[in-house]
């Protein structure tokens, strides 16, 4: 059963999303046929839909702009999150985010427009510390500023809460401070681990003993396709991800959020971290064969099914 006493605040990015999937094979410099769609977007926000989604109880820590996206965001997030976190910020616009994928549904190149997420501090984590320590697990991405996310380490290995960092691009790994002793768990992939240790080592299995060495208690290692390597006290093991695909691609956007929400609900269930990653990787498989970030039709005892016909095989 899903332990839905335990309440959870995600902190990070909460944009819109506007992704065009090319219909035939993308020409450059001229017009090309596209599907349109917007959704909402993030990569914390997403991960925080995942959670609530499955019933548990999130709330929403961000930034938007004073503009009618930023309202048209919380008017809708609060259907499933808490968003009495949310501050709007003056002559900022709200996070915007443009992924042009192609036919099979990659992504070829993508655009941000996220420089409001500037703001996300030091001074803007201390100015909600009184609300942030009252929770049971806070998950952070790295669009929160590096001296906002030291303010979080400092904040939760002072009242030993469990902080979970999630890994947004390879240059948002600078925001990822050099002191991250007993950060509770990361969920990075292998390029984001590659740029924080300014290595050419292509062995996730020697990265994630790169992040134990650092004093970080778990750590899950994503490369696409590639097999999931992740670490705690107990050692480094790998999963397969090929084993978990069963359906063509739709959209491989979310993936990742899917993953690290999937992850998250598996620990907060006290599962093992190997039966976590299993949770993460179906939950990104189910969603890659829905056309939303965030599929809508979760459902929790489908997905336990699908974990249990995974452990079968």
């Amino acid at each position: 059963m899903i332990n839905t006493n335990k309440s959870i605040i995600c902190i990070g990015a909460c944009n819109i999303d506007y992704k065009f999937k090319a219909k035939d094979v993308m020409i450059k410099n001229t017009s090309n046929p596209v599907d349109s769609l917007m959704s909402y977007g993030g990569v914390v926000r997403n991960v925080g839909e995942n959670l609530s989604r499955f019933n548990q109880n999130v709330s929403l820590m961000t930034m938007v702009g004073d503009d009618i996206l930023g309202e048209k965001l919380i008017s809708d997030i609060k259907a499933y999150m808490n968003v009495s976190l949310i501050d709007k910020r003056f002559n900022q616009s709200t996070g915007q985010y443009y992924a042009i994928m192609n036919m099979e549904g990659n992504m070829d190149i993508a655009y941000a427009n996220m420089s409001i997420y500037n703001d996300m501090n030091h001074e803007w984590i201390k100015s909600h510390t009184n609300e942030i320590k009252k929770y049971d697990l806070i998950v952070s991405d790295l669009n929160v500023q590096e001296s906002g996310i030291a303010s979080l380490l400092e904040l939760t290995n002072k009242h030993k809460l469990p902080l979970a960092i999630i890994g947004v691009s390879g240059p948002k790994m600078k925001n990822l401070p050099e002191d991250i002793k007993d950060l509770y768990l990361i969920i990075v992939n292998k390029d984001e681990s590659q740029t924080y240790f300014n290595t050419l080592e292509n062995d996730s299995k020697v990265l994630c003993q790169y992040w134990l060495n650092k004093g970080v208690k778990k750590v899950v290692i994503t490369s696409g396709k590639e097999d999931v390597f992740f670490g705690d006290e107990f050692g480094i093991l790998s999963l397969s991800v090929i084993k978990i695909l069963k359906q063509k691609i739709k959209d491989a956007t979310g993936a990742g959020d899917a993953f690290s929400g999937g992850v998250l609900l598996g620990l907060l269930e006290e599962k093992s971290l190997s039966e976590s990653v299993i949770y993460g990787m179906i939950n990104a498989n189910l969603t890659i064969q829905s056309e939303d970030s965030v599929r809508k039709n979760i459902n929790y005892k489908t997905f336990i099914q699908e974990v249990k016909e995974y452990e079968s095989l």
